[in-house]
């Protein structure tokens, strides 16, 4: 389902916000357009935060094909990337890179801080929203592409005729809906509903989990999880390239 009809399924199954008119004037309307395609926005976010694998991405390019720097010992994600499920460095992915965990990194490699020579980074572990290298990577390296596999949030608000990103689309309403009976309305209308509210915050909660806090996240961040060691096309070749 588009934004469009999600939106119309909420006016007319839940809302009650229909007029007899085939054209009526956006500002008839209890809940207006722009606060019901916000909602269903942070909707897809809040579904990220309880299900880190929600939306799976190798291809849009401000977000999977980062910049190195050269002689930088990081290199920051786009805010919208929750985890990095694999890296390479190449056009054609020649150089694939293993991921860790800093605690292994230290393990492995004790010195791994104090290494100076520049050359291609061959292991990388996240911690919040930088990548960190094994190796500073030389400028030969940082002329290279970097490609990553991502899961993230979403990446905007859409348009009334583009779906949501996220699957389970008709279940998204029920954030919309606790958003909407949280509200209070400055006019007449009596619309706060703390009863209704919670009703749809544990219909959606039941649809996608509870959100994990963020120790936790960064915690699965580190944790060791059996897709660290896939390469690019692996989620394409089981069906799950792109959003899921």
């Amino acid at each position: 389902m588009t934004y469009g009809e999600l939106i119309m399924l909420l006016r007319q199954d839940y809302l009650n916000d229909v007029a007899d008119a085939p054209d009526i004037p956006e500002e008839d309307y209890l809940w207006p357009t722009d606060f019901l395609t916000r909602s269903l926005f942070e909707a897809e976010r809040q579904v990220c935060r309880r299900k880190m694998d929600a939306i799976y991405d190798e291809e849009t390019a401000a977000i999977c094909h980062p910049t190195i720097v050269a002689n930088s010992r990081t290199m920051t994600l786009d805010e919208r990337v929750i985890d990095v499920a694999w890296m390479t460095i190449g056009t054609s992915h020649e150089r694939k890179l293993v991921k860790t965990t800093r605690e292994r990194l230290d393990q492995d490699e004790p010195m791994w801080r104090n290494y100076t020579e520049a050359t291609y980074p061959t292991k990388f572990f996240i911690f919040g929203r930088k990548v960190y290298w094994n190796y500073l990577p030389d400028a030969t390296c940082a002329a290279e592409t970097c490609n990553l596999g991502v899961w993230r949030y979403p990446l905007r608000e859409k348009d009334l005729e583009e779906e949501p990103e996220v699957v389970g689309h008709r279940d998204l309403i029920h954030w919309v809906l606790f958003e909407c009976y949280s509200k209070d309305d400055g006019d007449s209308h009596e619309t706060r509903s703390d009863d209704k509210a919670q009703k749809h915050l544990a219909l959606f909660n039941q649809a996608f989990g509870v959100p994990m806090r963020h120790d936790v996240l960064e915690a699965k961040k580190e944790g060791p999880r059996y897709f660290s060691m896939v390469g690019p096309d692996y989620f394409g070749k089981m069906g799950r390239r792109g959003t899921r």
